[in-house]
């Protein structure tokens, strides 16, 4: 199948599909169900989470690891409950500088002064929600 009939079929422009297909241009949510659609892919709950993992990724990079740290600490300042499992690291609040060094380091590692950076900006970030519920009861 061309790309012009994918388009016409998910009903975009051949150039919006040129954009999206050469990374130019993110994909909505819509456009990516209207492309799989035309595609005649069904399973579009799994398509639908790889874009959205790889969008996230996209803006992790293009923003740094380090202020990525601040937009955490930024939806946590307005988190009354965090619940959390994670099955393989143990979670950002709780992590130790020569924990959160490490998994930094892990490939792609990070250059020393970004892994700094967001390991300092990740232990802020525990500091300061361990001083926010020093007080209270978390049962």
């Amino acid at each position: 199948m061309t790309g012009d009939a994918v388009a016409r079929r998910a009903s975009m422009s051949a150039g919006k599909l040129s954009k999206i297909e050469n990374g130019r241009t993110l994909p909505t949510l819509q456009d990516v169900d209207l492309i799989l659609s035309a595609l005649g892919v069904s399973d579009t709950a799994t398509a639908r989470a790889e874009v959205t993992e790889a969008t996230a990724w996209r803006l992790l990079r293009r923003m740094g690891p380090w202020k990525h740290q601040n937009t955490i600490k930024a939806i946590e300042a307005n988190t009354a409950a965090l619940r959390l499992f994670q099955g393989q690291l143990i979670p950002g609040l709780l992590q130790t500088p020569e924990y959160a060094t490490a998994v930094f380091s892990l490939p792609p590692a990070l250059p020393d002064e970004t892994r700094a950076r967001t390991v300092a900006a990740r232990m802020e970030n525990g500091r300061r929600r361990s001083t926010k519920t020093a007080g209270r009861s978390t049962s």
